[in-house]
């Protein structure tokens, strides 16, 4: 366990998705146009028609994902992650009907049914990286 402190620069940047917008693709994107090197998905709300999830099968090593994808009218109800390099890790919570739930770790192809909106702290000069741990998992570290 490792204790990232930070006190730096922050902005907030402001994600508007439409109609057939993909949702990782486009937090990847938004990460390059707004140079968001390092950062925090903070909060969402969204309408999806097709989610793509992945979660994991078992807890132990190797691991071993299962991607789930599901074509139906979701609210998404959560979303968070850390942007570390530009690349996001991003894990979503969806809700359908009254019952009905979905989630996991974000995966690319998830299409947003007619609107999203995203807030993302921006902290470039946090100390971060990601570095692989002796079982070649990527942990988040201190520079």
């Amino acid at each position: 366990m490792e204790s990232i402190p930070y006190s730096g620069t922050m902005e907030l940047v402001f994600i508007s998705l439409e109609e057939d917008d993909l949702l990782m693709e486009s937090i990847r994107q938004s990460c390059r146009e707004q140079n968001i090197r390092h950062g925090i998905i903070l909060s969402g709300a969204a309408a999806i028609k097709k989610a793509r999830v992945h979660y994991i099968a078992h807890t132990t090593y190797p691991p071993n994902d299962v991607i789930h994808t599901v074509e139906a009218p979701f609210e998404m109800s959560a979303i968070g992650g850390i942007i570390v390099d530009y690349e996001p890790h991003v894990h979503i919570a969806l809700m359908q009907g009254e019952n009905e739930a979905a989630g996991g770790h974000l995966e690319d192809g998830t299409v947003v049914a007619y609107r999203g909106e995203l807030a993302v702290m921006k902290c470039n000069d946090a100390p971060l990286k990601r570095e692989k741990n002796e079982k070649g998992v990527p942990i988040l570290r201190s520079i």
